[in-house]
């Protein structure tokens, strides 16, 4: 059960909307789509729901919270008789109600327009609700039937879910059906919230009772037979109204009740006239029929009431429903370049996506692109503008660009192998085919990377040829080819090489580089190049070492042949020279002599050394000359000799000497003439007496030794003298 409004249910009628300022919108008195035909002025939208028979819906718009309806229920329908057209009884007037209402951006409210009931005895109601009026069988318009009430639902649209409602009237009752119409009157419909008007006459027919907050409307009470009549029928009272629904009327004899009004709950319908027979006359009358009782109106408690109910509707209902315009300007905001690459072997790019855009304003924007992002777009920077739209400008444009790349890279197709032949061995010039390059877009072009040019000599054999294709988006490809030129001729030959090459080593070394090619003669066509294996220019060692000559020329079979290449030492091995060696005797015997042996050195290791003639060192010399020879051999049996001569002095000799050394000193003469006395006992063969005249010298010596000789020249020559005494022993 729904509450009363602020206390009280709804019942009176009537209302006239307030004007409210609303936030200035940039559209004035034009019509706009707001989820429907609106038209907006100063700022103020408003929809206006005629009556259609059917339900309507509406959606809220985006940033709509509170809206102004104001609604008129529909009027009841109107009495009247063919039979006497100048007298009818009203209708009652729907009630006109205005509210503020919140609401929900987006969500979705009915609307029914409550219907005029038709009138004149058709027998319906006004759409939505309004109570159907009686028909006397075989004679039409006579009562009129309930308006429909006019409401907004929210919710699953029940009647449970109506949160506004503007009540319909009540039909009037009909007149006498016959006799006498003009004081057989029908009663006038209520209006919403109130009740029927009675019938007057003989007898009178109750009015309905209106709807109210919580039930539908009493049906008008039936006639009361007068005392002098008797009654052709039964009496029968008005309908009662119900929730949403006024009281129809189902029973009559005489004039047809109205119909109940409908609303939040229905209004009652007219009771019914009756057929009446005089007790006192032959005359039979009928009772005119009371009027249909008014619907109820009803809003909300979380509504608010800006204008009670009054009775102002004629005809069909209505809803206006008013609001601030919600709509803002669009915004939009900066759009990133979109970058995209070009279509599949074209060099534009067509249906680019569209790009991610940030926008702003009520309704929201739809969006355009100028150029259209169908394109085409040419690789490069093109700029587009976006503008936002939604029906209150001004519109909000933004640029961006649509960057299209060449993403493809060229196609190179390959030629086939090329294959030439030739019987000149420096090759032949090639005309091969160029490989095709084809591209989405212009400008591609076909680089040599390596190999010889188109028309170039191309040696014999196969040549790779490298080509690019490129084009101007850096872009490259590159496919490599062969061209083969074969050679006509014959295999190669070889004769005429010697079996044994012989070389001497080389100059201190034992082994030979570079050898010369020995002579041979090569046959075939074109003329064969030749290998030596091991390269002559190697290192070949003293001995035998076996080379092979290979002969090609490009046809099969290559040639072969052999040869030992004998490299011979011929350098004699190398022995240092020895100087002669002059000593003293010791004794008679002569003196023992140590010398170095020689140490020889040859290109080839291997040398031997060997003394062929003389002592050896550490060996007594006799006294005189002793020749002493060496030999170096190596292993190729070259030789080389060195010999010195070792002195050794006899007994004079030694006088001699040291005659010379002593005439140079202070006592000099009188040792010189003592030794002079030595050397004419050794003339004479007096060795004993040589003896003894040395020893009287070594005496005269000791005697000046630190005096007229320095111990040194003493020691020096007593030393000379002995070592002759011991010689002539």
């Amino acid at each position: 059960m729904h509450g009363a409004l602020r206390g009280g249910f709804l019942a009176t009628v009537g209302l006239v909307i307030s004007t409210i300022p609303i936030g200035a919108s940039t559209v004035s008195a034009a019509t706009v789509d707001l989820g429907c035909p609106a038209t907006v002025n100063a700022g103020v939208a408003t929809c206006t729901f005629s009556f259609t028979g059917a339900a309507q819906t509406w959606t809220v718009p985006t940033g709509v919270t509170s809206i102004q309806a104001t609604l008129v229920g529909g009027a009841g329908g109107v009495s009247a008789s063919d039979l006497f057209p100048t007298q009818h009884r009203a209708g009652g007037k729907g009630a006109q109600l205005g509210v503020t209402m919140p609401v929900t951006p987006g969500e979705t409210l009915q609307v029914n327009v409550g219907g005029g009931a038709p009138g004149h005895g058709r027998d319906v109601g006004g759409w939505n609700g309004g109570g159907g009026s009686g028909f006397f069988g075989g004679v039409p318009n006579l009562a009129g039937g309930g308006g429909g009430a006019s409401d907004i639902r929210r919710g699953a649209f029940a009647l449970a879910d109506r949160v506004v409602v503007a009540g319909g009237g009540g039909g009037g009752g009909g007149n006498a059906l016959i006799n006498d119409p003009v004081t057989e009157v029908g009663g006038a419909g209520g209006d919403a919230g109130s009740a029927g008007a009675a019938s007057t006459g003989i007898a009178s027919a109750g009015g309905g009772q209106p709807g109210t907050a919580s039930a539908g409307g009493a049906g008008g009470t039936a006639v009361t037979i007068p005392l002098d009549y008797f009654a052709l029928g039964t009496p029968a009272p008005g309908a009662a109204g119900s929730l949403g629904q006024g009281g129809a009327v189902t029973a009559f004899d005489g004039g047809e009740g109205g119909g109940g009004g409908g609303g939040y709950y229905g209004g009652g319908s007219g009771a019914s006239g009756l057929l009446l027979d005089s007790l006192v006359g032959a005359d039979t009358t009928s009772t005119a029929a009371g009027g249909g009782g008014g619907g109820s109106s009803y809003a909300a408690p979380a509504l608010t009431v800006t204008q009670p109910p009054t009775a102002v509707g004629t005809g069909n209902g209505s809803i206006v429903v008013t609001f601030a315009d919600p709509r803002t300007p669009p915004t939009i905001g900066g759009i990133d370049d979109q970058p995209v690459g070009t279509d599949g072997g074209a060099c534009t790019a067509t249906n680019v996506p569209a790009p991610s855009v940030t926008l702003g304003g009520i309704p929201t924007p739809t969006v355009s692109y100028s150029p259209s992002l169908a394109g085409p777009f040419p690789v490069g920077s093109t700029s587009v503008t976006a503008t936002a739209s939604n029906g209150v400008v001004p519109d909000a444009t933004a640029t961006f660009h649509v960057v299209v790349s060449d993403n493809q890279a060229p196609l190179v197709t390959v030629p086939a192998p090329f294959v030439v032949s030739t019987t000149n061995p420096a090759g032949t010039t090639v005309d091969y085919t160029l490989p095709l390059v084809r591209d989405n877009c212009p400008g591609a072009a076909l680089l040599l990377v390596s190999g010889p040019a188109r028309g170039a000599v191309f040696p014999i054999g196969r040549t790779p040829v490298t080509y690019a294709g490129t084009d101007t988006a850096g872009h490259r490809v590159e496919i490599t080819y062969t061209v083969t030129v074969n050679l006509t001729g014959a295999a190669p030959t070889i004769s005429g090489l010697p079996p044994v090459v012989t070389v001497p080593a080389a100059p201190g070394v034992c082994a030979v580089t570079n050898v010369a090619p020995p002579a041979f003669t090569l046959g075939g066509t074109p003329t064969p190049s030749v290998s030596f294996a091991p390269a002559l220019a190697g290192t070949f060692p003293v001995g035998n070492t076996p080379v092979t000559l290979t002969a090609s020329n490009g046809f099969p079979p290559d040639a072969t042949a052999s040869f030992s290449l004998q490299v011979t030492d011929g350098q004699k091995p190398s022995v240092p020279a020895t100087s002669n060696i002059s000593v003293p005797a010791t004794g008679s015997s002569g003196a023992i002599v140590t010398y170095t042996t020689p140490a020889p050195s040859d290109n080839c290791p291997g040398v031997q050394l060997s003394r062929t003639v003389g002592k050896a060192s550490g060996a007594m010399f006799p006294i005189g000359d002793t020749t002493v020879r060496f030999t170096a051999t190596d292993a190729s049996n070259n030789t080389t000799s060195t010999s010195f001569i070792v002195h050794v002095s006899g007994a004079a000799e030694q006088l001699t000497t040291l005659i010379a050394a002593v005439s140079g000193t202070t006592p000099g003469k009188a040792l010189k003439d003592k030794l002079l006395e030595v050397q004419r006992a050794l003339s004479k063969g007096k060795t004993r007496d040589a003896r003894e005249e040395l020893k009287d010298f070594v005496e005269l010596v000791r005697a000046q030794s630190g005096k007229k000789l320095t111990k040194v020249q003493a020691d020096a020559f007593i030393a000379a003298a002995q070592r002759i005494i011991a010689v002539l022993k």
